[in-house]
């Protein structure tokens, strides 16, 4: 046990392989000041008046596996503080005053699989905070002012994954009517809840319903004879257009339409399915794909049917297709 105050001693071993300097009164780390610990494995800082690391505070903890700065008065770390801790598994940075998890923050160790953030007034994560921590696997955010999550928040990170939530009374008032996408990874094994999130108000995270997935509508197989409906009888049938934006634009973003047509002659007047067009579409954009699509299948087949060359028109509605399709 290593006791100073305020600075961190410059006479540790260099064969010390566990350095506690908890419970002092510490308030930096500068440079440098463990380059000399190759064989540290564990360095444990907390409980200390912290505010201050240097960037390149842990430079030379080849074999660091363990880091506990938890109990310290941290609001903030610079970009790539952890580099170069390739061995590193287990950060500790609860009870310090961290209201923001921005990128780059803790970008570095690539081996880290155990991140503690819980007891600190974190009230936003950027969505790319936890991208190139690639065996991240347990994150404990319990006792913050986090209320709700980014649904791409751990797209980067291995399943199944553990989430810290909750822990006894230190909870948050979790939104959890937005998290219905982390109930659905929840269904599907994915993410693993060590306690049901607590919601806000009356809500219920076992209880919760949320929106069903998107339901996939296949529109009636018309038959057509000689003459090709346009896209305006088609596509922009009221009740299809009102099913269309409810149930598929507004459902994950995804939209299916099953066109079935006739090409003419150039397939024996086949009358089933030409193809099924799958485009990830919100909102208007929904509309404008099915003109584009309808409006290209009307010109293109009524060239094909009158056996003659397409005009430029219907040459930029063909392209107006195959831009939908792929």
């Amino acid at each position: 046990m290593y006791k100073v105050e305020p600075i961190v001693p410059a006479d540790i071993p260099t064969e010390a392989q566990k350095v506690m300097l908890s419970f002092n009164s510490i308030t930096s780390i500068p440079a440098g000041v463990f380059s000399h610990l190759a064989l540290c494995k564990s360095l444990q800082t907390d409980q200390n008046k912290i505010s201050l690391v240097d960037q390149e505070a842990f430079v030379g903890l080849e074999s660091l596996r363990f880091l506990g700065m938890e109990s310290n008065q941290l609001s903030f770390l610079r970009p790539d503080t952890f580099a170069g801790l390739y061995s590193l598994s287990s950060i500790h940075l609860s009870f310090n005053f961290f209201s923001v998890i921005p990128y780059g923050m803790l970008r570095g160790p690539p081996g880290l699989t155990e991140l503690h953030l819980e007891s600190n007034p974190i009230s936003n994560i950027q969505a790319v905070a936890f991208n190139h921590l690639p065996l991240l696997k347990q994150i404990y955010l319990f006792n913050t002012s986090l209320t709700t999550l980014d649904s791409d928040l751990f797209t980067e990170l291995p399943r199944p994954l553990q989430l810290h939530l909750s822990f006894g009374t230190m909870d948050n008032q979790w939104n959890c009517s937005s998290l219905c996408w982390l109930k659905s990874e929840e269904q599907q094994g994915m993410i693993l809840l060590q306690q049901p999130p607590a919601c806000a108000g009356d809500k219920n995270w076992r209880s919760l319903k949320c929106p069903n997935p998107g339901e996939v509508i296949s529109f009636p197989q018309f038959k057509w004879h000689g003459k090709v409906p346009n896209w305006r009888t088609f596509f922009f049938r009221q009740s299809l257009v009102r099913k269309t934006e409810q149930h598929i634009c507004c459902s994950n973003k995804t939209m299916m339409f099953f066109a079935c047509g006739v090409v003419g002659p150039v397939w024996h007047e086949a009358n089933s399915c030409l193809s099924n067009l799958h485009q990830e579409a919100t909102g208007w954009a929904c509309s404008v794909v099915s003109f584009c699509w309808g409006r290209a299948l009307r010109y293109t087949t009524r060239g094909f049917k009158s056996r003659r060359k397409l005009s430029l028109e219907q040459l930029v509605s063909l392209g107006w297709m195959l831009y939908c399709l792929y």
